[in-house]
């Protein structure tokens, strides 16, 4: 299950418990639990979206510098053609 469909499935069973008739002890711990696992798949959206921003940051880092000298060849071959020199 994917963790934004578990995240509505959490929301809706918020919304719909108070429509539930079960006894008032019940409700109480499963809103708390409906609570932490909320809190504990926003945690994964937010881990995974900062592994996504350092990911993006390292492509940018390699594709402006270069870091061998392979690649620096590579670079002027592809922007200056296959002689590697300006025309």
């Amino acid at each position: 299950m994917r963790k934004t469909t578990l995240l509505l499935l959490i929301g809706f069973m918020v919304y719909v418990s108070p429509f539930l008739g079960v006894p008032h002890l019940f409700r109480e711990r499963m809103l708390l639990l409906l609570g932490v696992c909320a809190m504990f798949i926003a945690l994964l959206f937010r881990l995974e979206e900062r592994r996504r921003e350092r990911n993006m940051a390292d492509v940018y880092h390699e594709e402006r510098a270069p870091t061998r000298d392979t690649e620096q060849k590579l670079a002027d071959i592809s922007t200056y053609g296959e002689a590697g020199h300006q025309s």
